[in-house]
């Protein structure tokens, strides 16, 4: 599930899914690199100009962060499933 999905469909099922709050919502004029993302020793080009969701995590899992140390990609196991999000616009 993407950034779009989450905030055009918000709704508290999804909270339970992901096992994440959005924290709020992050967007620039130009690329600053901040939410550039990160995973292991790799490092994503991202324009944030796209724009991308503040995630609180509780139990879930983050794979990758934006440079701001902010969760980028979470997982989170749900009933016999998983549960992948995107914080940014893929």
């Amino acid at each position: 599930m993407g950034m779009n999905t989450i905030v055009q469909n918000w709704h508290p099922i999804l909270e339970e899914l992901t096992e994440a709050k959005v924290a709020g919502i992050a967007s620039s004029m130009t690329d600053t690199g901040l939410y550039d993302i990160v995973h292991e020793d790799n490092v994503f080009s991202y324009d944030d100009t796209f724009g991308a969701v503040r995630l609180k995590p509780s139990s879930c899992e983050v794979i990758a962060t934006f440079e701001t140390t902010d969760p980028a990609i979470t997982i989170n196991s749900y009933g016999r499933g998983v549960v992948a999000v995107t914080a940014f616009n893929p």
